[in-house]
């Protein structure tokens, strides 16, 4: 059974429409109530600086932005959300030298790395469903599976789910 890692450049695609939301939709549709979309609490903070800025950007009417707020923090209750941990953070300094990534990239792929290998002694895969270049080329470095929906197709996404 595939589980899917959002990161936030993925997880934003829910709220607004661009290039991927489609297939981010799909991912909540066809997983809704089965945790199987997992991130850290880390993604909450970033998505949602994200989407304050896009907000501000776009000048999003206050209600508005207020339903979509709504949606996420609905949405973050049917997500599996990962505590914090000190033994992520400094395992994520050796990713930020070896792949040159910033430290949210480097905690996220140290998560992942360690969620990979708790599922696996269960049967089970992890998909990192990013469209974060650097941190999608990290992640197969690590050999683990991912998903881009700016880039991979509605047909690869049932296939996973």
């Amino acid at each position: 059974m595939h589980y899917f890692y959002l990161d936030a450049s993925a997880w934003v695609k829910r709220y607004h429409t661009e290039t991927g939301s489609d297939l981010i939709n799909v991912l909540f549709q066809k997983t809704s109530g089965l945790q199987k979309i997992i991130t850290s609490l880390w993604s909450v903070g970033e998505t949602f600086a994200s989407l304050n800025r896009t907000k501000n950007r776009f000048n999003i009417p206050e209600e508005d932005f207020d339903k979509i707020i709504f949606t996420f923090f609905t949405d973050c209750e049917n997500i599996h959300l990962l505590p914090l941990s000190d033994s992520q953070l400094f395992k994520s300094l050796l990713h930020v030298r070896k792949y040159n990534l910033n430290s949210a990239d480097a905690f996220h792929l140290s998560v992942i790395l360690e969620l990979k290998d708790t599922l696996a002694s269960l049967g089970h895969n992890i998909v990192l469903f990013s469209a974060d270049e650097r941190l999608i080329k990290a992640s197969k470095g690590e050999a683990i599976n991912v998903f881009n929906p700016e880039n991979d197709t509605a047909s690869h996404l049932q296939r996973l789910i």
